[in-house]
């Protein structure tokens, strides 16, 4: 397929879309009017008629226009039949929006089986769980930072994000699935290893961040091991997928966390 209907879309649609924009599935259509999308906004969403003063359709069949892009904001048992109708429509280009797939055990990858099947239909979809933690929410917390601040933050934020899966296949060695070559490299990095770039990064925090850069790589490394536990109880393991995941758990933490120090004065 060509890349001129993913990155230079001339019309772009978003099934699902919503007025709140807080929401994930408001976020998309925010971006896209703050920052000047050139091109054509057809939200679509049976259960509104206009967002934000643009028409809000019912459902891609029923957009009047040619759609370059998809975004698909829906939950995951409707993004299959979404993404028909994006075929049927002609869009030649999707970018997806929602968990419940292979990360969530069977039923999930039996979704991943009939997703396999629309590679068929010409249509090139993409997986943006990445985007979502890294880009539609920690972009909001970068916008409001003051200037000077932001490429300080991103200096931690990246490094903590690496720094996650290292440390998480430490503490939970025992419960990494083994096979995938991501979980046996985490799970396989020695404790002095992972406890002297920890440490180290953590000192960059410290110095970046003054005075509460302890404070986020802290509460950031937190929100990560929360995560894999709650991960580890609800599949019994961590698999090289869930463990990258805490990449952009860990970047995010630290973005919003800084976000809110700043916004308090701490930082």
């Amino acid at each position: 397929m060509s890349l001129d209907s993913l990155l230079r879309p001339r019309s772009i649609a978003i099934l699902g879309a919503s007025e709140d924009f807080v929401k994930i599935s408001g976020r998309p259509l925010k971006f896209l009017l703050d920052k000047g999308y050139p091109g054509r906004i057809l939200p679509v969403n049976p259960k509104y008629e206009r967002i934000a003063g643009l028409p809000c359709y019912p459902s891609i069949a029923a957009v009047p226009e040619t759609v370059d892009m998809a975004i698909v904001a829906v939950p995951a048992g409707a993004v299959l039949e979404a993404l028909e109708q994006c075929v049927a429509k002609g869009v030649r280009a999707a970018v997806v929006f929602s968990s419940g797939f292979g990360e969530m055990g069977a039923a999930g990858r039996d979704h991943e089986h009939r997703r396999a099947i629309m590679k068929d239909s010409g249509i090139g979809a993409f997986g943006a769980i990445g985007l979502i933690l890294a880009f539609l929410l920690g972009w909001t917390a970068l916008d409001e930072m003051p200037g000077g601040m932001r490429w300080r933050v991103l200096l931690v934020a990246l490094p903590l994000g690496r720094t996650a899966p290292l440390l998480v296949g430490r503490v939970f060695r025992a419960r990494t699935v083994p096979g995938g070559l991501g979980a046996q490299f985490a799970a396989g990095v020695s404790s002095p290893a992972v406890a002297g770039w920890g440490t180290a990064m953590l000192a960059v925090a410290a110095v970046l961040l003054w005075p509460g850069g302890v404070l986020v790589w802290l509460l950031a490394l937190a929100a990560v091991m929360g995560w894999s536990v709650f991960l580890v109880r609800r599949f019994g393991g961590l698999g090289g997928d869930v463990l990258g995941s805490g990449v952009e758990v860990g970047e995010l933490a630290c973005l919003l966390t800084a976000a809110a120090l700043i916004h308090l004065g701490l930082l």
